[in-house]
């Protein structure tokens, strides 16, 4: 006679209760048979051609005659345990050997005049010991997220000449009248950079899981194995170099009945780990072995930054993943400028090799010598200072982004196109590594078949729209920052620090036919809900918007050549405004994903393998490596352009202002190119010499590759803004630092040298006042005065220093004959300017 099964326990109070929702193993012979109970307890079997790892497919009649002798085993978790892993012999005395017994007959309520008895179905009571094991953190079906450690301070420096190595000190300089000489560099800046040693590389961290079991037990050991049930390779600790399949857990202090267990797991090979997984839980030291597993969706998430003009510059197509092979050695100095080193008087032997030089010299030759000495002084000063500089140096391998440009209608004029800085077009990535759709459509609905049973609503009441089965949430966070030559100075000092952040919530659901809703392509178009994010309309109108795409292909890790793996990205687009205007800024960007939430719970990184040990992460961000934005200027033709098209902007923009008639419009833009190019060492917004210790004065200065061009003591850019202090807007942005320099030319130097001619206008021939002006107004630029009104004249006066007596001679191209600092001479219409 065949019967139904309903498995019981023997429950804490004494009596037996019902087992629902658990898997029951039946072994006769060598063959072990899977069956599931319902809510009830009553055993059921798999649908034919159905998946065996699915409970709710567990929907078919499970008989076994009566009389059977067969060995039973069940366990608790969402996916049965491996036939293979029971049939171990060291596991097999985990079954109880029963026999099937007879049906008991059951009694209903028929009446109110007393029980009848009826043979309904022939359903025979199974008892089994219970066990006491229970995997409970993470919650089984949650995600277990593979994260690696942070990157460490040295990862970016590694193996790259550091300080002095890289840039070395100078030599004394040698006994007047040879000129010192500065070492160059030994690192070669842009070029590839030298991987870093393994040591200082990130590492996957270890998830933890958490668990109880009998206070009995005296071991607790665990594998996780893959969906075929096979044993993935592990790694005792952070020093083994073996693989194993099995691990031991920690056990905690025992409680009332049970005690904790916990352990990390170092995976040796996470790319091949990813996926569903089962962790596996063994106990020993019980009467006979006991075994539970819990399922989970092993996954790696990292976080990275493309920027997608990097494949098209309209930026519609995914930008390409930067590795270490993408890496370029950039120079940059820790604290500039450096200072500390002045003039000191001759020591002994110095004097005497000066008096050794005087002897038989006559005056004219001594007065050479003895300038050639005090050089001397100055440039051991300096030759000390550009060597602490060199102290100062760090040489790091970063991903470098460019700060584009490319022409677009300058708003005052639309007509008008000009040359124009974009920033990099970025898209940032939150990959789940290892996430395919079919595995997350398979995922949700082992997800939604979990879910307890949905109360019916009140009546006349619509039911509460069901939560989605999975849901993910984080804030991004650009930080940018950037330390001007002239940081660590007293005199106008720049540096910044500004971060860019927003948040992102996506959900991921199943239809009524257990299909992921909304997936078009391998996009989940409907991810983001209501608040699905548009693409951004800068630099340029045909920008993608930010997706969620399954089977990506993505590597694990920066290590170069790494195998790409399929993932699930996330993407986010972060906007470099300001107001919600577009900015340009430069320098490093450190892109990081904070506050992850899995279901509305933080993510639980795993904890740091340091040798035998595991500890808990420090910083729970999820980063991205520290990238470098390098600036380029357009040719001297497109800034000459540029130039023009901003003073004719100013001069629409002023039409009462008197001082601007008295140069032509074609005069004020020749003037105002004329002082930019002669600031800015041939038309440069950006450095384009390379890394260099400079000097002004004694104080040597750090000057730093693709950065905004600097000229000592706080001069920035094409125009070489200084005073005022240049903003973030005119340091990064040439269009921005432009406009500036077109501002103050013919607005605060234009006045000051209108207020020189204004009172002559009726008195003396135009021609000399425009000329006047146009001189006036350049030297001002400079910050001094270049001449004064005098007996019924102008006359020159320059009030500069001897060292910038010819600023204007060199700005506008003219060979006027100074009598020196503070001494008139004439100015006659042949030092007219251009």
């Amino acid at each position: 006679m065949d019967v139904e099964l309903r498995i019981e326990v023997v429950g804490a109070q004494g009596g037996s209760v019902v087992v629902p929702d658990a898997w029951i193993y039946v072994r006769q012979g060598s063959a072990i048979t899977v069956g599931h109970t319902d809510a009830f307890g009553r055993v059921r079997a798999l649908k034919a051609n159905k998946n065996a790892s699915h409970p709710w497919e567990y929907t078919e009649t499970f008989v076994l005659a009566v009389g059977a002798q067969v060995d039973f085993y069940h366990s608790a978790g969402k996916a049965p345990i491996a036939n293979a892993v029971l049939s171990e012999q060291a596991l097999s005395t985990a079954f109880e050997p029963i026999t099937v017994p007879s049906p008991a007959p059951q009694t209903v309520q028929v009446g109110g005049t007393g029980t009848n008895t009826l043979a309904i179905a022939p359903l025979a009571k199974i008892t089994l010991t219970p066990h006491v094991l229970q995997l409970t953190s993470p919650r089984e079906l949650d995600i277990v997220p593979v994260t690696f450690t942070s990157f460490s301070p040295t990862y970016q420096t590694d193996s790259l000449r550091q300080g002095n190595q890289a840039f070395p000190a100078p030599p004394a300089p040698p006994f007047p009248p040879l000129s010192p000489t500065s070492p160059g560099l030994t690192e070669t800046e842009d070029a590839v950079a030298r991987p870093p040693t393994a040591a200082v590389r990130p590492r996957e961290r270890a998830p933890r899981i958490s668990g109880t079991v009998d206070a009995a037990a005296t071991r607790v050991r665990i594998r996780v194995l893959d969906a075929q049930g096979n044993a993935l390779q592990l790694r005792a600790n952070g020093n083994s170099t073996t693989n194993v399949t099995e691990v031991p857990a920690t056990l905690l202090p025992a409680g009332s009945g049970n005690r904790g267990f916990q352990v990390d797991l170092l995976f040796a090979d996470p790319p091949r780990s990813f996926g569903s997984v089962q962790v596996l839980a063994i106990v020993d030291g019980l009467p006979k072995p006991t075994l539970e597993a819990a399922s989970y969706l092993l996954l790696g998430i990292e976080a990275a930054l493309v920027d997608d003009a990097e494949t098209n510059l309209d930026g519609s197509q995914l930008g390409p993943i930067r590795d270490e092979a993408d890496d370029k050695i950039v120079i940059d100095f820790l604290v500039s400028p450096q200072g500390a080193a002045t003039v000191q008087p001759l020591n002994a032997a110095e004097q005497a090799a000066r008096a050794a030089q005087l002897v038989g010299k006559n005056a004219t030759q001594q007065a050479t010598i003895n300038r050639a000495w005090t050089r001397y002084q100055s440039d051991k000063a300096k030759a000390s200072n550009r060597g602490d500089l060199g102290a100062q140096t760090r040489v790091r391998r970063m991903v470098c982004h460019d700060i584009r440009f490319r022409p677009r209608p300058l708003p005052s004029a639309p007509t008008t196109q000009v040359q124009t800085p974009e920033m990099p077009m970025w898209m940032g990535e939150l990959h789940l590594a290892g996430l395919s759709r079919a595995l997350c459509e398979e995922w949700l609905q082992r997800r939604k078949h979990a879910l307890p049973p949905t109360p019916p609503p009140a009546a006349g009441t619509a039911p509460p729209p069901a939560a989605p089965l999975l849901t993910l949430s984080f804030n991004w966070a650009l930080a940018m920052n950037w330390d001007a030559p002239n940081s660590a100075a007293t005199t106008r000092p720049f540096t910044y620090n500004q971060t860019f952040n927003a948040s992102v919530s996506i959900a991921l659901d199943l239809d009524n036919a257990d299909v992921l809703k909304g997936v078009t392509n391998n996009v989940a178009t409907q991810a983001f809900g209501a608040n699905a994010p548009t693409a951004l309309q800068f630099p340029v109108t045909t920008r993608r918007a930010p997706q969620v795409r399954f089977d990506d292909q993505r590597p694990w890790g920066r290590l170069a050549g790494a195998q790409a793996i399929i993932t699930t990205s996330v993407e986010f687009q972060p906007p470099i405004t300001v107001n919600n205007d577009e900015v340009i800024r430069g320098g490093d960007a450190a892109l990081a994903i904070q506050q992850l939430q899995l279901d509305n719970v933080a993510y639980r990184p795993g904890n740091d393998p340091q040798g035998t040990a595991f500890v808990a992460p420090a910083n729970l961000d999820i980063k991205v490596p520290t990238v470098r934005l390098l600036g380029t200027t357009p040719n001297a033709a497109a800034v000459n352009a540029l130039i023009d098209a901003l003073v004719a902007e100013f001069i629409t923009a002023n039409p009462t202002a008197a001082r601007l008639g008295l140069l032509t419009l074609a005069r004020w833009q020749n003037t105002v190119r004329l002082i930019i190019n002669h600031e800015s060492i041939g038309m440069q917004h950006f450095e384009t010499r390379g890394a260099a210790r400079r000097t002004f004065g004694l104080v040597a200065f750090g000057h730093e590759q693709h950065q905004p061009l600097f000229g000592a003591p706080a001069g920035f850019g094409l125009g070489q803004l200084d005073n005022p202090p240049v903003s973030r807007d005119q340091m990064f942005d040439f269009l921005e630092g432009l406009r500036a320099s077109v501002d103050l030319i013919m607005d605060a130097k234009a006045r000051v040298a209108f207020n020189l001619v204004s009172p002559h206008t009726t008195t003396i021939a135009a021609a000399t006042i425009s000329a006047v002006f146009q001189r006036q107004m350049v030297r001002a630029y400079n910050g001094f005065s270049e001449l004064r009104f005098r007996n019924g004249a102008f006359e020159l006066f320059p009030t500069t220093s001897a060292d910038r007596l010819q600023y204007c001679n060199s700005v506008l191209g003219t060979t006027v004959q100074y009598n020196g600092v503070n001494v008139a001479a004439p100015f006659t219409a042949a030092d007219f300017g251009p």
